[in-house]
């Protein structure tokens, strides 16, 4: 009978042991701060991954909405421009076409001489006449 008692003893040595090596692999794991750190950096990166292609998809699905609702109003454009356009016009379009980039000319050269105005330095401003 005295084999039972010892028996027991050593079966709760054996089981503490157990339970403090588990416990110590779990302090282990936690203190190992760089494993951590690591896990953590691979979670956010997959997050972001995961968002980035979620925006993405949602950016080329509004791009095709946009270019469709362009498409159509490009579309009425001309052809409201077309029915409302004086028949001598549509035949012979290159006057109106001439005009319209004399027109556009115009405005970027007066467009480049006021931002030239506007980037000179201050001295050379106070040394021309208004």
């Amino acid at each position: 009978m005295k084999n039972k008692p010892t028996e027991d003893a050593q079966a709760r040595v054996e089981e503490a042991r157990s339970r403090l090596g588990e416990t110590a692999e779990q302090l282990a794991a936690k203190a190992d701060v760089k494993a951590r750190t690591q896990e953590k950096a691979a979670d956010v990166k997959a997050r972001t991954q995961e968002k980035a292609a979620e925006v993405k998809a949602r950016t080329q699905e509004k791009a095709a909405e946009v270019k469709a609702q362009v498409q159509e109003t490009a579309s009425k454009t001309v052809h409201t421009v077309q029915e409302h356009t004086p028949e001598p016009i549509r035949r012979h379009p290159a006057p109106l076409v001439a005009a319209g980039g004399a027109v556009l000319i115009g405005a970027a050269v007066l467009g480049r001489r006021r931002n030239a105005r506007a980037a000179r330095p201050a001295w050379k401003k106070l040394m021309t006449k208004h």
